[in-house]
């Protein structure tokens, strides 16, 4: 697990907008790519806009995989298939160049990460380094502390933990619980972000703790959420591993948090 700080400058009182982006599955004719853009573009154009990679954002999957289906991928990955590692961060830069300034932090998946030790490369650290944000590696699990701060030099901290996750059940129930459990056991973060199983929503919790002087309670709420996906189930005259698994359809797109610099702390606001 890694452990990364990220420094932002606002006035108190500024509300940024924190999106989680993962499983996109770029390369696969699933991915719903024109979403996708899309998405990405509201980001950029948004000033206060501020995003993570949970992981699965490339298939990552090979010609020389088991897995590789040449029906399933698009035209343009079949033709470069020859150095397919070197298209697939060529393709991600193309795809997260518009919000790249806006990163705090981009983490594998189960996807890089097969391909990452099958073929001794890292995709996301290659993307990184294109941008000279190394930094922001989050490789599998990773817990962020923001720390905005303003002129008057007040600060204001956001913790947030992230894994790509291993749950795939075909029922919310599990997921829920181990969120709960996952909150229970890391504490201190006020989001609690995993994807992997390719559902999007959010639950909160509520927890109590104590304020800095040791005189009152303090009852603060903190968030679950498994953050989406951009590879759709089914489809016209194409058919990806949810369909020959008899997957439920999901619902593209992400989760999103309002995160607010306040006199207190920060306030933070799922929104769907």
């Amino acid at each position: 697990m890694r452990l990364n700080k990220v420094q932002e400058t606002a006035p108190l009182g500024t509300t940024f907008r924190f999106v989680p982006l993962g499983d996109f599955h770029l390369g696969s004719l699933s991915c719903d790519e024109g979403t996708l853009r899309r998405t990405i573009q509201d980001i950029a154009d948004d000033p206060l806009a501020r995003w993570i990679g949970m992981g699965d954002l490339l298939e990552s999957i090979a010609p020389d995989d088991k897995r590789w289906n040449p029906k399933a991928v698009l035209p343009e990955a079949k033709q470069e298939q020859a150095a397919i590692g070197d298209w697939y961060v060529e393709k991600l830069c193309s795809i997260l160049d518009p919000i790249m300034d806006k990163c705090w932090g981009l983490c594998d998946g189960n996807h890089e990460d097969a391909f990452n030790k099958r073929y001794f490369t890292n995709i996301n650290k290659r993307v990184l380094h294109e941008y000279g944000l190394e930094d922001l590696y989050g490789e599998w699990a990773c817990a962020t502390k923001v720390q905005f701060e303003d002129d008057n030099n007040h600060r204001r901290v956001l913790k947030f933990f992230q894994q790509h996750g291993w749950q795939a059940g075909r029922k919310k129930g599990a997921k829920i619980n181990s969120l709960e459990d996952l909150c229970g056991y890391m504490e201190g973060c006020h989001i609690y972000l995993v994807a992997h199983s390719h559902e999007r929503f959010v639950v909160p919790f509520t927890a109590l703790g104590f304020n800095q002087q040791w005189t009152d309670f303090e009852v603060y709420d903190c968030y679950g959420a498994h953050t989406g996906s951009f590879l759709k189930t089914y489809q016209k005259d194409v058919v990806c591993y949810g369909e020959k698994r008899g997957y439920r359809p999901t619902s593209l797109g992400t989760v999103e948090f309002k995160v607010t610099t306040g006199q207190t702390g920060v306030k933070v606001r799922a929104v769907i």
